[in-house]
């Protein structure tokens, strides 16, 4: 009580007496000491060995089964609101449960306890959903900003300039998803460079071999047509008589 003013504490033994219409179960619940009476108002205290028949069902119980109990709900009594617990008092030889040790909580300390903590939880999670929401937003601006430079080097491939510095996205001081992908870019865009440049070299070749046959099919086209070969035999007379 010294440590937690709002705690009450008190004991109390359950014991057998006669049967009666109005006590059908023979037991009777006799406290021995109550913290109240050491109050100015004492009108909240129960007398030392005040008798209470008919004891309630959980003051039996927690006599009976000797374990620790906490009451689940506040409860309300003549005098007040209150939430209560209950320990066992047991005999130092065999154990055996000797008297049950009370305590009760005042209503009003407990929900001024719950909502202290709420404050506590509602603050905290403030703190903690602002810390969060500043970490998602500089990380997703960090990422975005990495895939947008991934996307322009991806557009500038795509019009065939091949030489883009991936380097800064290859070399990050922590490699992720965003650097795999540009070392793939990287590689993918060398590759594609050297099949174009091939490939630009095998038109080139083909484009010699196709002017080259052309320029045969056309000298063919000339030797062969009756024109020039009424020619070659006017040379060919011309020169036999040059030479008579």
């Amino acid at each position: 009580n010294s440590i937690e003013p709002s705690a009450w504490l008190y004991t109390y033994l359950v014991r057998s007496t006669e049967k009666t219409t109005k006590n059908p179960d023979g037991k009777e619940l006799v406290y021995l000491v109550d913290l109240w009476a050491t109050q100015e108002d004492t009108s909240k205290a129960a007398g030392f060995l005040q008798v209470e028949p008919c004891p309630c069902p959980q003051s039996m119980r927690m006599f009976e089964m000797g374990e620790i109990e906490i009451d689940d709900e506040i409860y309300t009594d003549r005098f007040g609101n209150w939430i209560s617990a209950y320990a066992p008092l047991r005999q130092e030889k065999d154990g055996k449960v000797e008297a049950i040790l009370g305590l009760d909580l005042k209503a009003s300390h407990v929900r001024d306890v719950q909502k202290a903590i709420r404050a506590r939880i509602l603050f905290s999670f403030s703190i903690t959903y602002a810390v969060i929401f500043i970490l998602v937003y500089l990380f997703t601006g960090i990422f975005t900003k990495n895939l947008n430079r991934l996307k322009i080097a991806a557009d500038a491939m795509g019009e065939g300039e091949y030489n883009q510095n991936l380097d800064a996205l290859i070399n990050a001081r922590f490699s992720d998803e965003i650097s795999t992908l540009a070392d793939v870019f990287k590689l993918m865009a060398n590759k594609i460079k050297g099949r174009e440049e091939k490939l630009k070299q095998q038109v080139a070749e083909l484009k010699i071999e196709i002017d080259e046959s052309k320029r045969k099919k056309q000298v063919a086209e000339i030797t062969e047509s009756d024109f020039f070969q009424d020619l070659q035999a006017r040379a060919k007379e011309m020169r036999k008589r040059k030479r008579s």
